[in-house]
């Protein structure tokens, strides 16, 4: 965890100095035409669309992975044998075994 972290607050250092040093207007060209905008902001956009593209895969990937994990569980109870019970509680709420039940 907090490896995790020191390599965060590195990668964000280095992204402010980025923008920090790269201040100028870049003309971004697409199918519908241009737009002039910051660098620091097209950084800023492309860093906030890389975090959030990650953590979703990474929040899927665990959905997925224990969704995975729970459908076997469910499996390995199905096939499991069903016992016989031992004993069975009456209506008065006495436990009462085989032999008495019937």
């Amino acid at each position: 965890m907090k490896v995790k972290l020191v390599i965060s607050i590195i990668l964000i250092s280095i992204m402010v100095l980025f923008v920090y040093l790269n201040t100028g207007l870049v003309s971004i060209n697409y199918l519908a035409g241009s737009v002039d905008v910051s660098l620091a902001l097209l950084v800023l956009f492309a860093f906030s669309a890389g975090l959030a593209i990650g953590w979703l895969l990474n929040s899927y990937l665990r959905f997925s992975r224990n969704r995975k994990k729970s459908k076997e569980e469910a499996s390995k109870q199905a096939e499991q044998p069903i016992t016989k019970r031992e004993s069975a509680t009456s209506t008065s709420g006495e436990i009462k075994s085989d032999a008495q039940q019937d």
